[in-house]
């Protein structure tokens, strides 16, 4: 609901306000399918089998993740804690059970945000345009969610990913130089450039100040 603008020193105008209580992500059933042979389903922790073959995908796909902030999508005995923090879908392929794909997402309540944090596909499904569709898909339940926004940190010679998000709406923030480590193995890490990206959902750009205030250059 909008409502009149507080006039607090700190905080610059926006044309609407919303009530704290109104703060709250509201997740729909996550049901769906992609090419009727992949269903969109949430990872149960009571599922061991869901959970090693995701494990598996993420060393797979993102080894460089070992000693990082998401290493533990890595080891299957310590989804439990995963779970508790981050919603993570899978697509799961309805003729043999495998899982195809997965999405780890980071919601955030206190801000009402979503990071898309790590999407990775099995090798033996790649080239199908996959992480695409699944990945408007999953755009898709973060809005109807109640999120107001969107974010993505790709590395910049993620090219393909970039692609994905510009065309869901996503625009380009910055330019982080260095912003991750990186294991490069051999006990070894390196730094890692990416490029910020958001979105706005439900109308949330409305609560946005009028105006930036940025530091000007004497």
């Amino acid at each position: 609901m909008a409502g009149s603008i507080p006039r607090l020193g700190n905080i610059c105008p926006s044309s609407e306000t919303k009530e704290m209580n109104e703060r709250k992500l509201v997740w729909p059933k996550v049901t769906g399918t992609i090419d009727d042979r992949f269903r969109i389903t949430t990872l149960d922790l009571l599922d061991r089998d869901k959970i090693e073959q995701t494990a598996r995908m993420y060393r797979l796909g993102f080894p460089e993740l070992f000693g990082g902030v998401y290493e533990n999508l890595h080891f299957p005995t310590r989804y439990g804690d995963l779970i508790e923090q981050m919603k993570i879908l899978i697509l799961q392929d309805m003729q043999n059970g495998k899982i195809a794909s997965a999405w780890a997402l980071t919601p955030s309540e206190a801000n009402m945000s979503v990071e898309f944090s790590l999407t990775v596909t099995d090798p033996d499904y790649r080239g199908r345009g996959l992480c695409k569709k699944f990945t408007k898909k999953v755009d898709k339940l973060v809005k109807e969610a109640g999120a107001e926004q969107g974010i993505v940190y790709c590395a910049t010679f993620h090219k393909a990913t970039q692609k994905i998000f510009e065309k869901l709406g996503f625009e380009k923030q910055a330019v982080l130089r260095g912003f991750i480590v990186a294991n490069v193995g051999n006990g070894r890490y390196a730094r890692d450039n990416v490029v910020m990206y958001t979105k706005f959902y439900n109308g949330a750009e409305r609560l946005c100040p009028l105006k930036m205030q940025l530091l000007e250059r004497v």
